[in-house]
């Protein structure tokens, strides 16, 4: 379990580093809408129709915490089949509401979402450049465009901060309607989804006061 220290304190830590990285969850986006980010308002704007039993997973779990929900199901699914292999279909089941879990999220983030990026003051802009502006990188494990909109902003401060994910419309037809992730192009805002390792200290966020440091393994 990585220490927990106050935010400047975490920055005092990795002050010898040359370049820091942020890692950004949920907390960053309850810290501008707490009445939408937060996981009991998104659980009320969830829409589990289609699946009526997940709720009562949520409860048995005691929590309405979609992240912590989804992993739970993923690892019961990869288990299961040690216990008993005849279970491969109830393991499909288990994977299969975990799926709908990401799904139902997803849709009650963009249903709450706000819908234009001026639904945000310029005051909230500059405050959160100014904070992202410390680090090198900064990766992201929301589904949100909140750090994108901060990143255009640029009109509202004179910080030279790069709003490059790293996703590229392919080299020999930029024209086709999709992009792919290019390492190769150093994005300065990668979407983090656990695949890729991070290579330098890093600070990882659970809100913009909570702060444990993180230092890639050997």
């Amino acid at each position: 379990m990585p220490k927990v220290h106050g935010f400047e304190r975490a920055m005092k830590v990795v002050a010898g580093s040359s370049k820091k990285h942020l890692s950004l969850g949920n907390g960053f986006s309850i810290a501008l809408k707490p009445d939408i980010f937060t996981y009991g308002f998104l659980y009320d704007n969830a829409d589990f129709s289609k699946s009526p039993h997940i709720p009562k997973i949520f409860d048995a779990l005691k929590t309405r915490d979609f992240e912590l929900v989804i992993r739970s199901l993923e690892d019961t699914a990869v288990v299961l089949g040690i216990y008993d292999p005849k279970l491969s279909s109830t393991a499909a089941r288990v994977q299969a509401d975990a799926a709908a879990i990401k799904d139902a999220l997803v849709s009650a983030i963009a249903k709450r979402h706000p819908d234009r990026p001026y639904d945000v003051t310029n005051e909230q802009y500059a405050s959160c450049r100014a904070f992202l502006s410390r680090f090198y990188h900064s990766f992201t494990l929301n589904y949100d465009v909140l750090l994108y909109w901060a990143l255009m902003q640029d009109a509202v401060d004179e910080l030279v901060i790069r709003p490059d994910d790293g996703f590229r419309h392919p080299e020999d037809d930029r024209e086709l309607p999709y992009v792919s992730w290019l390492i190769a192009s150093s994005p300065k805002i990668p979407h983090s989804s656990g695949s890729r390792p991070i290579r330098r200290p890093y600070i990882i966020c659970t809100a913009l006061s909570t702060c444990s440091i993180g230092r890639p393994k050997s």
